[in-house]
């Protein structure tokens, strides 16, 4: 009995051991996977802070190169107004009609 305790002794012992270098190698895995996914979404966040700043960018140089030339459009069509109304003061059938 004592034999056979001494070889369950020795085979737990020898299961433990294996036990704890596979968990040893899981805590490695698992280690090296949480640095490669930390750098992985470090990358992507760069990228995506990248692109937000170009859309940022590329919307800014979008509206002003609209508003100019509105402002530009508005200012043409308020000049014609105030000359027609002037051309229409002016006229010589104004009071006629």
């Amino acid at each position: 009995m004592t034999e056979n305790a001494e070889q369950i002794s020795y085979t737990v012992r020898a299961k433990v051991d294996e036990l704890g270098v596979t968990v040893s190698e899981l805590n490695d895995t698992v280690r090296e996977f949480n640095g490669r996914t930390r750098a992985q979404v470090a990358r992507v966040d760069g990228i995506v802070s990248d692109a937000l700043g170009a859309t940022e960018e590329i919307s800014h140089t979008v509206q002003q190169g609209i508003k100019a030339p509105v402002r530009q459009i508005a200012g043409i069509i308020a000049g014609l107004k105030a000359g027609i109304e002037t051309l229409i003061e002016r006229s010589p059938f104004k009071g006629r009609g």
